[in-house]
């Protein structure tokens, strides 16, 4: 879902080119959505209830700054969010595979961990966006490769 919003944010013609993916993943949200209300799926109530949301972002929050959720949630999410930051800030050229913008997904990933109250599997739930990661570190690392090859050259 998050893949599916930044990129049509960012990404000129993804919309046209992937417009029964974007339906699919809108249509299975709104599903859910209809099925929590009005079906009353069972669950805790800061699953099924708004006024819930608030106070588990800022408990999970409280907890991700202890010493175990700097380790489970902190480094876990570093490690797939620093890779496709940089290849933000580097503006290299998005490709089929990866966009420049991609760096978003890892961001909503961790933002709806806090809200669902995991406590100290938030970075597990950021670690689905791992091939992410591997794609924007193999970008770099040929990006870096042309550039000492392109300096060896001259």
């Amino acid at each position: 879902m998050f893949l599916c919003i930044a990129r049509s944010i960012f990404v000129s013609g993804f919309w046209a080119s992937y417009r029964w993916q974007i339906a699919s993943v809108t249509g299975t949200v709104l599903i859910y959505a209809l099925m929590v209300k009005i079906v009353h799926l069972p669950g805790n109530e800061y699953q099924t209830s708004i006024r819930e949301l608030l106070p588990s972002v800022g408990s999970t929050l409280a907890i991700t700054f202890t010493a175990k959720g700097l380790i489970l949630n902190l480094i876990y999410a570093s490690v797939v969010l620093i890779p496709c930051l940089l290849l933000f800030l580097h503006r290299y050229p998005s490709n089929s595979l990866i966009t420049r913008y991609d760096f978003l997904v890892p961001i909503g990933m961790f933002a709806t961990g806090l809200a669902t109250r995991v406590e100290f599997d938030v970075g597990r739930i950021v670690d689905h966006a791992i091939p992410l990661a591997v794609l924007a570190i193999t970008v770099l690392i040929s990006r870096s490769d042309q550039t000492v090859a392109e300096r060896r050259a001259a």
